[in-house]
């Protein structure tokens, strides 16, 4: 006889947890949190991408106008300067110099 009773209040107590919906917004949220943040992530990198393509690009303008307005014995080094003085924006300003456009970048600031 405890026995039954105590069967039917554990039962009792399962239904009521199984008929609580307390928290079932969290579930669809927990599943589509990683689908949207990745879906952020591709955005993000996206437009880093067509933002460095964009630079690069300008570079190439801008060392193709050196080379045609420098004096022609002048002309390497300047269309060099300019595409790398172009490019500095890009580079990692670091403390260490790590490549020519951050030698460019060092020799501006000073």
């Amino acid at each position: 006889m405890a026995r039954r009773r105590v069967v039917k209040g554990l039962a009792g107590k399962i239904a009521a947890r199984l008929s609580d919906d307390r928290g079932a917004a969290a579930v669809p949220f927990i599943l589509v949190l990683p689908v949207f943040l990745s879906v952020v992530a591709i955005f993000v990198q996206f437009a880093l991408i067509i933002n460095a393509r964009l630079m690069v690009e300008h570079a190439a303008q801008v060392a193709g106008r050196a080379a045609v307005t420098s004096l022609p014995d002048e002309r390497p080094e300047n269309v060099l300067r300019a595409a790398l003085m172009a490019l500095v924006p890009l580079s990692t300003q670091s403390n260490r110099s790590t490549g020519a456009a951050d030698e460019v970048f060092d020799a501006l600031r000073t």
